[in-house]
């Protein structure tokens, strides 16, 4: 079983750390952030949905596609960075 992880996916040390553990981690999806409600709610709800994942005793793993890059986990600065997109473009696995 090949076990490389390929250079366009990119996971947070945060939810590595809890797969290698066997722990609990709960995706969570970013179109409502870049297209459902306007800055700085968007980022409110993100640090607030994060915070409850972690709460429950999951790590929480927001992801997007950013620069190329799927990413799964998201620091609290990318999702500052994700959330002021202008013009962000949904995308799905045909696009990709």
């Amino acid at each position: 079983m090949n076990t490389q992880i390929p250079s366009s996916l990119q996971i947070s040390s945060e939810v590595s750390g809890a797969l290698a553990g066997h722990r609990p981690v709960v995706a969570l999806e970013s179109t409502v952030l870049t297209h459902g409600l306007p800055f700085p709610d968007n980022l409110e709800l993100a640090r607030a949905v994060q915070s409850i994942v972690s709460r429950e005793g999951a790590t929480p793993a927001t992801t997007s596609l950013v620069e190329g890059k799927l990413m799964v986990g998201m620091d609290d600065t990318q999702l500052e960075e994700l959330v002021q997109v202008q013009d962000a473009l949904k995308v799905s696995s045909r696009n990709l």
